[in-house]
């Protein structure tokens, strides 16, 4: 992963999402010319300079709320579920297979 020689920090004022052309795929490694969700956030420094800031890499989240009558026993294997969904989902989007 791209790693910075300096910390960068400042004030979010606004930030937005659009589809563009990944730099960098999660693990470091130069993506396909495929869209993918893309950050922008805007804010100031404590010079008071405007930052734009282009997040590649982000994965969007998502909130479900549970079924009624799911219990504690029952979320390992929902887990487990997603996260063959999600893995699935990104290597076909990243790979184009």
């Amino acid at each position: 992963m791209l790693s910075l020689p300096h910390s960068l920090v400042f004030q979010q004022i606004d930030v937005e999402h659009y589809q563009g052309k990944m730099h960098l795929s999660p693990s470091g490694i130069a993506s396909s010319n495929e869209q993918l969700p893309i950050m922008r956030l805007y804010g100031v420094n404590s010079s008071q300079n405007s930052v734009l800031l282009h997040v590649h890499g982000f994965l969007p989240y998502l909130y479900i709320p549970a079924p009624e009558g799911m219990q504690k026993d029952d979320l390992e294997e929902v887990e487990n579920s997603l996260m063959v969904e999600v893995f699935a989902t990104l290597y076909l989007t990243l790979y184009r297979l």
